[in-house]
């Protein structure tokens, strides 16, 4: 299947996931949760001068989702975000379609825009959440277009294991295959803390690497952030492609 019919295909989808039912059900149309988390993310790489100093990427970030049940089985998300960087600032505006099923695992698709150093990237995508146990974790497949010069797609997954007395092990990891050989990979691990119901702060740190065809490079990055949940919150994180590179 090309990549325009793919993408025509998962755009359709969250469509249908958003709409269907909607002029019979109107009345079961209603707000379930939404979130809000505020990050500070900074990254350090040797700098290529000679005098043996550190580049460093700083990072803060706010985001925000809101989710509305369709029927019992279908919601709409929808996505803002608003990063500002050492380079620069960038959006991002996301909505999913998502289908809950019988076992309680939840299957969405995305679409997404986002405004970054100048261009505007289109992601579309599909995702699954579950919780088995003390774990809960999502997984995620998308393809995006706009400020690179060719296709490119990324894949990924996070979670939380809960370790009871409220701390947990947070944990992440995303690969974005950028083309023409370039790959980034990203491996995180931390810890959070539950201060109340819907209140939690957290740390993680990790590595970065950047690979192509001749040379590859790894560095290492940290993460500090809180997180509010409102109602039952939101299925899924966001799907911003420039989340995924720390301090970007």
């Amino acid at each position: 299947m090309s990549t325009t019919l793919t993408r025509a295909a998962i755009a359709g989808a969250v469509f249908v996931a958003t709409t269907s039912f909607a002029t019979t059900t109107a009345s079961a149309f209603e707000f379930t949760g939404a979130r809000v988390g505020v990050e500070y993310s900074r990254f350090s790489a040797k700098a290529d001068d000679g005098l043996g100093g550190d580049v460093v990427v700083e990072r803060t970030s706010l985001d925000t989702g809101a989710e509305f049940a369709i029927t019992p089985r279908f919601s709409a998300q929808i996505d803002v975000m608003h990063h500002e960087s050492t380079y620069d600032d960038s959006q991002a505006l996301g909505l999913h379609g998502i289908y809950m099923m019988q076992d309680g695992a939840a299957f969405g698709a995305f679409v997404q825009r986002e405004a970054a150093h100048g261009e505007h990237i289109d992601g579309y995508g599909v995702e699954y959440a579950r919780t088995m146990g003390a774990v809960d974790f999502e997984l995620f497949v998308s393809t995006f277009d706009g400020g690179v010069d060719a296709d490119a797609t990324a894949f990924g997954g996070s979670g939380r294991y809960d370790l009871g007395n409220k701390f947990g092990i947070v944990f992440d990891a995303a690969r974005v295959d950028l083309g023409d050989g370039v790959k980034f990979t990203r491996l995180a691990l931390g810890t959070d803390y539950q201060v109340s119901d819907t209140a939690s702060v957290y740390f993680s740190g990790g590595t970065a690497r950047v690979s192509a065809e001749s040379a590859s490079s790894s560095e290492g990055f940290m993460e500090i952030g809180a997180k509010f949940n409102l109602g039952n919150g939101t299925t899924f994180a966001n799907r911003s492609l420039i989340d995924l590179f720390p301090g970007l």
